[in-house]
Parts: structure tokens; C-alpha cells; sequence
């Protein structure tokens, strides 16, 4: 009964492990996504100063 109870924790710990690494993976990816845009934003803006039109 004691192996079966270990098991069973064992599963659950793996499995909150899992999770919290797609969680972190998520953010890390989300925020770096996210760093990216402004930074093209910061360079548009600074390609913009000479008056040129947005693309599209």
C-alpha cells in the first residue's frame, strides 16, 4: 500500500512540475515576444523621424 501511495505522489509531483515548467516556458516566451515588438517599435520609431510613411 506504501508503494502504491508513493507512486501516487510521485505522479502528482511530476505532474505540478510539468506544469509549472509550461507555465515559465509560456512567460519567458511571452515576454521575450513582447521585448521584441517594442524594440521594432523603438527602431520604427527612430526610422520614422526622416517623415516617411508606415508600411502599409
Amino acid at each position: 500500500m506504501m508503494t502504491f501511495a508513493f507512486i501516487i505522489v510521485g505522479l502528482l509531483l511530476l505532474t505540478g512540475l510539468v506544469i509549472a515548467a509550461v507555465i515559465l516556458a509560456g512567460l519567458w516566451f511571452g515576454t521575450r515576444a513582447y521585448e521584441d515588438r517594442s524594440q521594432e517599435y523603438v527602431r520604427y520609431d527612430v526610422a520614422s523621424d526622416d517623415g516617411s510613411q508606415p508600411p502599409g
